[in-house]
């Protein structure tokens, strides 16, 4: 791990670690080391990484580059860079929800009662300008009227005294050139211009710049605390830690305190990440980084407050990678990390830990301690104290208070609960006197399974479950099974380690007993958390031999098929598959379904569980479903065919078919039809199934149709032929035809139609009906259209010898011509009449022509010839 680090600030990449920004004094000595198993009931910050942690009157509160926190019930929502919890209850404080645009590093309470300093990258809070550094009212998360700002990042704040020390990589404060740390006034922002250092170079080629590592006045208020990666102090060697005296703030004094001839063989130059005095002030202690080299980097050690130039440290304890964080209680120094197997000693050390980890620190042996320690503050020996940490970078942040030991770490898990990326190891925390819960899953009860057989179940604590204990009873002997695979009298446990999980969490276990023989056994399981409180015992009867399938498909009475299946463990729904194509889901655990739409044919079901994206696929087998369905035809009184059949099972929709072609479809799982629309002659009737892709045809069988259909066919006076005829049923559009040649349709189920203009001659006349293909024709017979009688004229002389004509009327003429004796003298127009007062006296012949198309036809006149006076 170091080695990236290594190679990341050799390239020129900045490295800033956070670490715990305010000092706290320990009011109340603790009683011992704060317990193991972190509080549950706190909102979980989800991302990013907590930088600093304080407790400030009955409020935690929280600072870093997160931005989403989880509610106990679930949900989640937005609160970045800065959080209060409340430390009895643990709720999230709904009031306090200030908007920061970048992180937090620093907190510190502030001398106003429920107000917070903060400091980070941030330079709008709320909207308003604040660069740097802010105080806030945690009642309502309201920016205060105090103006510091800063030019570049905060990274440590201590109140002591009325007065608000601040570090970072700033050299402006308040527009005032002041560099790396000043003294400001914590109610008007200003800076003391006495307190002005002159921080300069760095002292190792890995420090990424000039930071801040901690800030803390001594218990007695007369000295500050300067833990830091630059090379100098006003020109003045000061490796790691400088001491200044603040007991005159208008003249503040670099002391001769200094760590220089330590670190001066330290191969990488002094690379400290934090440090904390002790409450009782006399020591402090301080972590480093990269390359495990002893004494100097990835170590812990403490220092005496009393000394003078360099000063040596009272013990250093190698931890083989880095450490981030540390803070000191009254009888341990806490050191949070990368490592996790550190050096054993100097005194008695346990060197089990709760964790069998990969370690990335080097060596082997040692003691493990994943990611966080506690060492004795006599000389560093590793105390008997693991919960472990599954960040991935590290502890981060440390902070020790009244009540016991806050962390801020990149991970979600800290002693085996999930507290997010902050975790709390409370002494008022209540007492655990919850039992867990614990549930055997397979194998099933009754169930025959192949040996050595297997167990496997879930459980869940408030705090965590820490261990199942399982055992395994020959029911007919009622023996014991041992550890080497005997049988004895007295029952042997053995304990499974869960899956790790948090508070109120269900975890996994499982556990393969060694070969047993065939017979019948008994399972009994319990479930322990840390507090040793016990589960119920969960029992499970089942044998060993010829092993149950895991999922049988069988065809019932009602020609259904009935699934069985056995769990997957953990799986609550599962999918059901015929031949490929999803059928249906079974939620709720069920392990049955009845297949009540399978048709004809051969069948093979799945049943697929994807329980966290793991396929896992049970066949069932295949099935032979044969149905024996009927269907009917019956021609009704009105000639229509009425369908009645068996369904097919499940079928909401079925498709009635006649000679072959597409007729109807019948939904809502009807059974019957009626065909009203079908013509003469002899039909067949299917009624079809599509269902999931498998066609059934239910054979109706076939009738004939006789319509006994009439027409008549009658010609008028005006020689028009009048056709009237019974309906084809259902037909709505019937074709007249004369000599087998197209005359009209009739549309709109008309059952009538007059043939206008009939030739003369004898004609015959049909009606055709095409309804769904069948050809009906209708026979109306054959009439006769006789030729019309000659037309006739009569020739009249008055007593003036005057000639009037008068004639019959042609149908359809309009143009008349007269002649008299084969010479033409007149037209009469539409006219039938003619007067020819131009004749003379003697015998005259006359003529009416006209051509109607037909030709040219003459009407004699009568008499003819006529005699005119």
């Amino acid at each position: 791990f170091w080695a990236g680090l290594i190679a990341a600030l050799a390239a020129g990449v900045a490295l800033v670690l956070a670490s715990p920004a305010f000092a706290v004094d320990l009011d109340t000595p603790h009683p011992s080391l704060v317990p193991e198993v972190p509080r549950a009931d706190i909102p979980k910050i989800l991302d990013g990484d907590v930088f600093d942690i304080v407790v400030v009157g009955n409020y935690i509160v929280a600072g870093g580059d997160f931005t989403t926190i989880e509610r106990s019930d679930g949900t989640t929502f937005q609160q970045p860079y800065l959080a209060a919890f409340d430390i009895d209850s643990g709720e999230f404080v709904e009031s306090f929800t200030p908007v920061l645009n970048d992180e937090v590093s620093a907190i510190s309470p502030a001398p106003e009662v429920d107000h917070v300093f903060v400091g980070g990258k941030f330079t709008d809070i709320n909207g308003l300008t604040r660069n740097r550094l802010a105080k806030l009212s945690l009642v309502d998360g309201s920016v205060t009227s105090f103006v510091s700002n800063a030019s570049g990042k905060v990274q440590e704040l201590d109140l002591d005294s009325g007065r608000l020390f601040v570090g970072g990589t700033f050299n402006k404060i308040k527009g005032q050139f002041i560099d790396k740390v000043a003294d400001v006034d914590p109610f008007t922002g200003q800076p003391n211009l006495a307190f002005n250092f002159d921080f300069q170079g760095e002292a190792s080629n890995y420090s990424g710049g000039q930071n801040i590592k901690h800030l803390e006045v001594t218990p007695d208020g007369t000295k500050l605390l300067i833990v830091h990666s630059a090379a100098s102090i006003d020109g003045q060697q000061r490796s790691a830690a400088a001491i200044i005296d603040i007991t005159d703030p208008a003249a503040p004094m670099l002391t001769d305190y200094s760590l220089n001839d330590f670190f001066d063989d330290a191969p990488r130059g002094p690379l400290p990440t934090d440090a904390d005095i002790s409450p009782d002030g006399t020591y402090f202690a301080m972590s480093t980084i990269i390359g495990d080299i002893n004494p100097w980097h990835d170590m812990t050690m403490a220092f005496p407050i009393a000394g003078g130039p360099d000063t040596p440290p009272l013990w250093t304890h190698r931890m083989r990678d880095s450490v981030y964080s540390v803070a000191v209680s009254n009888n341990a120094v806490y050191a949070g990390g990368h490592f996790c197997r550190i050096n054993i000693g100097p005194g008695p050390t346990n060197p089990d830990g709760r964790d069998d980890k990969t370690c990335s620190g080097s060596g082997f042996n040692g003691a493990w301690r994943w990611q966080l320690a506690a060492l004795d503050p006599a000389d560093g020996t590793p105390l008997d104290w693991d919960p472990g940490s599954n960040s991935g970078h590290g502890v981060v942040a440390l902070t020790v208070t009244d009540r016991g030991l806050l962390i801020g770490h990149d991970g979600s898990f800290a002693g085996g609960i999930n507290t997010g990326r902050m975790g709390f190891f409370d002494f008022g925390g209540p007492n655990d006197v919850q039992a867990p819960t614990l549930t055997i899953d397979t194998p099933l009860e009754g169930q025959s399974v192949a040996s050595p057989p297997s167990v496997a179940g879930t459980a869940a604590d408030d705090h965590r479950v820490d261990v199942v204990r399982v055992r395994l009873r020959d029911t007919a002997t009622q023996l014991w099974l041992q550890s080497d695979g005997s049988f004895g009298p007295v029952a042997y446990d053995f304990d499974v380690a869960p899956e790790l999980g948090g508070s109120n969490e269900t975890v996994n276990w499982s556990f393969t007993y060694p070969v047993v023989p065939d017979g019948s056994y008994r399972i009994e399981a319990r479930a322990l958390d840390p507090a040793d409180n016990v589960s119920d015992t969960a029992v499970r009867l089942f044998s060993v031999g010829p092993p149950t399938p895991d999922c049988s498909a069988t065809v019932n009475a009602g020609n259904h098929v009935e699934l069985n299946w056995l769990p997957v463990p953990g799986e609550d729904t599962y999918s059901v598959r015929r031949d490929g194509a999803f059928l249906a889901s079974v939620g709720n655990g069920g392990l049955t379904y009845t297949d009540t739409t399978v048709g004809n044919g051969l069948h093979n079901y799945i049943v697929r569980s994807s329980l966290g994206g793991v396929t896992t696929e049970y066949d069932c087998g295949t099935v032979d479903i044969t149905l024996t369905l009927t269907c009917s035809a019956v021609v009704d009184a009105n000639n229509h065919v009425v369908l009645n059949w068996d369904p097919v099972p499940g079928e909401d929709k079925h498709i009635v078919r006649r000679d072959g072609n597409f007729l109807s479809s019948v939904t809502n799982f009807g059974t019957t039809y009626t065909d009203a629309t079908v013509g003469m002659g002899t039909h067949s009737y299917i009624v079809r199934s599509r269902q999931a892709g498998v066609t059934t045809d239910i054979d109706c069988g076939s009738v004939t149709i006789d319509l006994n259909l009439t027409c008549s066919a009658v010609v008028d006076v005006d020689d028009n032929v009048i056709l009237t005829w019974d309906p084809v049923p259902g037909e709505d559009t019937h074709v007249v035809r004369r000599d087998g040649a197209f005359v009209t349709s009739v549309g709109n189920f008309g059952t009538t139609y007059t043939d206008l203009a009939v030739p003369v001659g004898t004609h015959s006349y049909l009606v055709r009906s095409s309804m769904g293909g069948v050809l009906t024709d209708i026979d109306c017979g054959s009439i006769t259209i006789d030729p019309p009688p000659p037309a006739t004229c009569a020739a009249v002389v008055d007593a003036n010898g005057d000639v009037t004509l008068t004639w019959d009327e042609i149908a359809g003429e309009n143009s008349y011509n007269v002649r008299r004796d084969a010479v033409w003298i007149g037209n009469s127009g539409a006219s039938t009449t003619f007067f020819d007062d131009q004749v003379l006296p003697g015998d005259h012949s006359y003529v009416i022509r006209y051509n109607n198309g037909a030709g040219v036809t003459d009407i004699v006149c009568q008499p003819d010839p006529i005699t005119v006076p």
